[in-house]
């Protein structure tokens, strides 16, 4: 919510505006990976785990759009379409996933997709307001 609030409440550019919310994540992770974590960054290094691994690479290149797509959702929509946007994608994960590793979609998932479906629909779906003539109360 406090994200949503200063991305809605200054004027400035929606990537002035990323590049100072990724500024202050990058440094309060780095103070808390310095205050708990010392022993270990004394003694493998700070770039130890992402020298010998591509996919770890690839994943916080993955998690950096990931963030900017979520830094749009939350300027121009608002919570509720970040949640459906991020139900969305983990259903389309699990679907994809499914695919690549050749199984069958679980009863779970095909639950999931019900549900957010109907979800959507009841939420995006704008019906009249129901107007009763002649209606009395007796």
């Amino acid at each position: 919510v406090f994200t949503e609030y200063l991305y809605k409440t200054t004027n400035s550019d929606f990537l002035v505006q990323s590049m100072q919310l990724y500024a202050y994540g990058t440094i309060f992770n780095f103070l808390f990976l310095i205050t708990f974590y010392t022993n270990i960054v004394n003694e493998a290094g700070l770039w130890q785990t992402m020298r010998n691994e591509p996919m770890a690479v690839l994943a916080v290149i993955l998690h950096a759009f990931s963030g900017l797509a979520n830094s749009a959702i939350l300027k121009f929509e608002d919570n509720i379409a970040k949640v459906q946007v991020h139900s969305i994608s983990m259903i389309f994960t699990m679907f994809i996933t499914s695919i690549v590793y050749q199984q069958l979609p679980t009863i779970q998932l095909i639950f999931g997709i019900c549900i957010v479906s109907v979800s959507l629909y009841l939420y995006y779906h704008h019906n009249e307001p129901v107007h009763f003539k002649n209606f009395q109360i007796n």
